[in-house]
């Protein structure tokens, strides 16, 4: 087990798509956060070293299209977009 604990206090998705795509977009979601979990298991000690606790009020990410979002990768595309805003290269 890991000491690891990521609260997430609110998912809020604004989009265009239409009723039918827009009700996929809760099974992309649960899938991208089950990627987002096994990119930050996988992270590099290094990139953790200087971030014991990290609070971010809101986190933004943007897919071009809602297409994006329920394609193929869409879920894993969201993962690594999270994954890069939640832990930042460090230089």
């Amino acid at each position: 087990m890991s000491d690891l604990v990521l609260h997430i206090g609110d998912v809020v998705v604004e989009t265009t798509a239409e009723r039918a795509a827009a009700a996929r977009i809760p099974a992309v979601l649960r899938e991208a956060f089950a990627a987002l979990a096994e990119l930050l298991a996988a992270t590099p000690a290094a990139r953790w070293e200087r971030l014991e606790e990290r609070v971010l009020a809101a986190l933004e990410v943007e897919l071009a299209t809602p297409d994006e979002l329920l394609g193929p990768r869409g879920a894993a595309r969201l993962a690594e977009r999270l994954h890069a805003r939640l832990l930042p290269e460090v230089s």
